[in-house]
């Protein structure tokens, strides 16, 4: 049998079911996933409730890393882009962040995907003040009429990626 293909132990804990107060199981599993590297999955259940409660816990020994790349063409929102849940995404020609917050995850999508996310969160915030010229860039990018602009991401992981021969990274020293 293949070690990748083993399952991990069930051992049952002495941490009481915050539903039924019966013992919890708890299972602990370490592999690796792509992007990330080394995860550890941690999930504790109840065979008598079904109550479940998995963390994931991520091996975070990377350096500071800030990537970014020239969007030049309709054909680059296609780029793929992999944020860690550290990861923070500017785009400074329109003054556009993504924060990671206090339950971020990580994502896979394109750069079309994080344009249409930020005009999403635009027109929520600003909906009763009339269009921006930001919300009218975005609806052109959007429309395949792409004017040049970068994307960068700062990630203390240095996990966060650009998936494009284009696309520079640079280590950072003292972080983002």
């Amino acid at each position: 049998m293949n070690p990748d293909d083993e399952l991990p132990a069930d051992e049952e804990t002495e941490i009481e079911c915050p539903q039924c107060r019966t013992h919890l199981h708890f299972i602990r599993y370490t592999t690796r996933i792509a992007f990330e590297g080394e995860i550890t999955i941690q999930t504790y259940y109840c065979p008598s409730c079904q109550y479940r409660h998995t963390d994931t816990i991520r091996k975070v020994d990377s350096r500071p890393k800030r990537t970014w790349i020239s969007v030049r063409s309709s054909d680059d929102l296609r780029i793929i882009v992999y944020r860690s849940p550290e990861g923070k995404i500017t785009i400074p020609e329109m003054g556009a962040e993504i924060e990671p917050g206090i339950a971020s995850t990580g994502e896979i999508t394109t750069i079309e995907g994080i344009m249409a996310r930020i005009r999403e969160h635009m027109w929520i915030a600003f909906r009763d003040y009339g269009e921006s010229q930001a919300e009218r860039d975005l609806d052109d990018i959007l429309a395949g009429r792409v004017k040049p602009f970068t994307l960068v991401i700062d990630d203390p992981t240095g996990k966060s990626t650009i998936r494009s021969s284009r696309a520079v990274e640079v280590m950072l020293t003292d972080g983002p």
